[in-house]
């Protein structure tokens, strides 16, 4: 996808969407976690079906005019009893920095409760899945590629890592740059254990992740990891 303000890669969403069909309805529980991703619901029988399996909370990428549940999902969700964050992102696009971290602080606040989040965008492929390896980065002290392969091996999503005509893809600069911003909270939390300010966090990912398999624990309770730095002026609305 290319570079550019969010209403051109509206326009050239709608454009490319137009010859696509709605997809199917399918979703993938996580394993070892409290996430399932998937397609966007084209009906509340489907979110209650969600319901039915633990889900307590949904997260939707869909711009508003992408075919969805009646009224849109956020309608839905408040009919069936779910709660909702709508993140309204361009197709092909990837979310910015600040929905990437609205996204990371709304499913961590429910899945420290005990919840479970259904995060979808139209396949569940794209969008979704940057909000997903936000989140197991966050709370399980994974990098992008360990988030990305640990998903990977449960359900078919873009090749984010991959190049596309030779660019890197919009979803893994975010990716990239989100994990940047961990990075540096990372040292300053280093900064602070190594003077005796702070306890080191145990995340529970890392020693499942670099072993290959699924994760067995849950993660990292995100109350108990200190903020990110500020985000700079512009949020990468343009640049990612």
């Amino acid at each position: 996808m290319f570079r550019g303000p969010r209403w051109l890669k509206s326009i050239f969403a709608r454009a490319a969407r137009s010859m696509k069909r709605v997809p199917a309805w399918h979703f993938t529980p996580l394993a070892g976690t409290n996430l399932v991703i998937g397609a966007v619901p084209t009906a509340d029988e489907q979110l209650r079906e969600l319901q039915d399996d633990g889900v307590t909370a949904v997260v939707t990428m869909n711009q508003a005019w992408e075919p969805q549940a009646p009224g849109g999902v956020q309608a839905a969700c408040g009919r069936v009893g779910l709660a909702h964050l709508q993140l309204p992102t361009p197709d092909y696009s990837s979310p910015s920095q600040r929905d990437i971290r609205r996204a990371v602080d709304f499913i961590g606040a429910h899945v420290d409760e005990g919840g479970k989040v259904y995060v979808h965008c139209n396949a569940g492929r794209g969008r979704s899945a940057v909000c997903v390896l936000a989140y197991l980065m966050a709370s399980g002290g994974l990098s992008a590629r360990e988030a990305y392969e640990l998903v990977a091996a449960q359900r078919r999503i873009t090749n984010l890592p991959s190049r596309l005509l030779g660019f890197r893809r919009p979803q893994w600069r975010a990716l990239r740059r989100y994990e940047a911003a961990l990075a540096k909270r990372g040292a300053a939390t280093r900064r602070e254990e190594e003077g005796g300010k702070r306890p080191p966090p145990a995340h529970a990912f890392r020693g499942a992740a670099w072993g290959g398999g699924p994760p067995q624990s849950v993660p990292m309770p995100l109350r108990a990891l200190p903020p990110l730095p500020p985000l700079p002026p512009g949020d990468c609305d343009v640049d990612c």
